[in-house]
C-alpha cells in the first residue's frame, strides 16, 4: 500500500504591490487617509514567496498606523513604502513624515498595551501584534523616529521562494 503525504509549508508567492493596493483598498474609509500622500515602490530580482495573509496584516497595520499618527500641521502629510527583495530575503521600509515618536517611547511601542501620550488613538495592540508576526516569519523589525519629524519602520524578512509549494512524497 502506497502511502502519499502531504506538507505545505504556507509559503506562497508573494505579490507586495498587491498587499499594498489591498491595504489601502481596506483602509479606504480611515479619517484621515484623503490627508495623506501614500507613495509605494518596489524593487524585486528575484520572486518572492511567505505567508501572504500575515504579510497582508502587517502592511494594514503600518499604513493605518501611518494614517492615525500623521502630523496634521506643516508639511504634506506622506507615507512612503519601499520594498526591496532578492532570493533571500525581502526588506521593507515604511517611513511617514508624522508625529514621530519620543526617544524614552521607542523602546515600548512593540510592548503590548504600552502606549505613548502622544499615540492615545490606538490601543496598544497593533505593533505588538506586527512584531509578533514579523517573527513567526522568521524576520526582523525595526524603528527609527524623531519627534515631530517622523518614524520608519524597516522590515526585513526571508525569502521561502524555495519552500512556496506543495510537494507530495510517496
Amino acid at each position: 500500500m502506497r502511502q502519499v503525504q502531504m506538507v505545505n509549508t504556507s509559503a506562497v508567492p508573494v505579490n507586495f504591490n498587491e498587499i499594498y493596493r489591498h491595504s489601502v483598498d481596506n483602509l479606504r474609509y480611515t479619517e484621515g487617509i484623503d490627508q495623506i500622500q501614500i507613495e509605494f515602490h518596489e524593487e524585486t530580482t528575484a520572486p518572492f514567496a511567505g505567508n501572504q495573509k500575515l504579510l497582508s496584516l502587517v502592511f494594514n497595520n503600518l499604513i493605518s498606523n501611518g494614517i492615525k499618527y500623521r502630523n496634521i500641521t506643516g508639511d504634506k502629510s506622506k507615507l512612503r513604502l519601499n520594498v526591496f527583495n532578492d532570493k533571500d530575503k525581502a526588506i521593507i521600509h515604511i517611513q511617514d513624515n508624522g508625529i514621530g515618536i519620543a526617544p524614552e517611547e521607542t523602546d515600548k511601542i512593540f510592548n503590548l498595551f504600552d502606549k505613548d501620550s502622544k499615540r492615545e488613538l490606538g490601543r496598544g495592540m497593533g505593533l505588538f501584534m506586527t512584531k509578533e508576526i514579523i517573527e513567526k516569519l522568521g524576520g526582523k523589525i525595526f524603528v527609527e523616529s524623531v519627534l515631530n519629524v517622523g518614524t520608519t519602520f524597516t522590515i526585513e524578512i526571508p525569502n521561502n521562494y524555495s519552500q512556496s509549494s506543495t510537494t507530495f512524497f510517496e
